[in-house]
């Protein structure tokens, strides 16, 4: 009987040697105790970090694998950290974009991602990529923080990269950065917002309530408006690729061509007007911003902004945004042969319209 128990004894300890012994830890992760992140770090690398397509480094992040854009000032890569708790709950108000393509959406969310207080990502798609894991708060406040630092350092944020002719980095400031707390975090996709919406309403307001639910926070969406002929004229000459082919001593001579781009544009109008007042949801709490008062006023239109956005913006940052602003107003409707039918079809489509009332072909 004594042998017996010897021998059992002999066995468990045996086995808890070779236990010891053949037991490896995990690889350390310096996120390994923040269990209040509520996702799998390692998996959201995966999902929006970097992608290997045919043996090439891709970032993915705008929908689709772009190539690495070449860098200057900075180095070869980064190294995303999640936001932390505190500031995840530190999050007061969610913005998006809505309007239309060549508007001026790029250098305001630009503008509002270089606040130390806020983050606005550059086209990270929120509705159309909207799945299961973006009912996460956290998931989704880090994946659109993750979208902001990518664009500081490696996309069209970053220094030296320009985006259709300019710059959109704010240097000096806190692009793809924050300073202690986040109060405003959103995205910017204005184009693509509210093309979701003219496509499948349906699905666009249940995403916009489980989004609404998600970050039970107040929302806000920012309405870019820019001169319809300019408007359409740029729209015209990026569809045709000729906005570098041609100039005003000899506009692109497309008569149809530009007929149904003004068709489309008043579409995309009628659209975002349709959803501003959508009862289904809520309605919007929508922002006007006139990128010809932007550039003609910027420190006016950016203090208004922001008591509009809920947060304080010292007089360094207004300052610093209006530097950034262009010097005159783009005027792309001289880049493309107008005849008197056409600019009176774009006039008669002005008067629907209470926020497109002070455009006109000569203004």
């Amino acid at each position: 009987m004594l042998r017996t128990k010897l021998r059992i004894c002999i066995c468990v300890i045996v086995l808890v040697l070779l236990a010891v012994l053949l037991y490896q830890p995990p690889p350390y992760s310096p996120y390994a105790h923040q269990e209040a992140l509520d996702f799998d770090v390692e998996s959201f690398y995966q999902d929006s970090d970097v992608q290997q397509v045919q043996g090439r480094d891709l970032k993915f992040y705008d929908g689709e694998p772009r190539k690495r854009k070449p860098k200057e000032s900075h180095s070869s890569g980064y190294t995303f950290k999640p936001l932390p708790p505190y500031v995840v709950n530190s999050v007061g108000r969610f913005l998006f974009f809505i309007g239309y393509a060549r508007s001026g959406h790029s250098i305001v969310a630009s503008m509002l991602d270089a606040h130390p207080n806020m983050v606005v990502a550059h086209e990270y798609s929120v509705f159309s990529k909207w799945d299961h894991s973006h009912q996460n708060k956290t998931h989704l406040f880090n994946a659109l923080y993750n979208n902001s630092q990518y664009h500081l350092y490696e996309g069209w944020r970053s220094v030296g990269i320009s985006k259709k002719g300019y710059s959109l980095a704010m240097t000096g400031l806190h692009q793809g950065s924050y300073r202690d707390t986040i109060s405003v975090i959103g995205d910017k996709s204005g184009g693509q917002t509210a093309k979701q919406y003219r496509i499948n309403r349906k699905g666009f307001i249940q995403v916009y309530r489980e989004l609404k639910s998600t970050v039970n926070i107040p929302i806000i969406a920012i309405h870019v408006v820019r001169n319809p002929y300019d408007n359409i004229a740029t729209m015209l000459l990026y569809n045709l690729h000729q906005k570098y082919k041609v100039d005003q001593s000899n506009p692109l001579d497309e008569p149809e061509q530009l007929e149904q781009q003004i068709k489309s544009y008043f579409s995309q109008v009628q659209g975002v007007v349709e959803m501003s007042s959508d009862t289904a949801l809520g309605p919007l709490n929508v922002v006007v911003l006139h990128n010809s008062e932007l550039i003609s006023e910027p420190k006016l239109v950016m203090r208004r902004l922001c008591l509009q956005l809920h947060i304080h913006c010292s007089e360094d940052y207004i300052h610093q945004c209006s530097k950034k602003m262009y010097a005159s107003e783009s005027k792309s409707r001289h880049l493309v042969k107008w005849n008197a039918t056409l600019i009176d079809l774009v006039a008669q489509n002005i008067q629907n319209f209470d926020f497109l009332q002070q455009y006109s072909f000569e203004s």
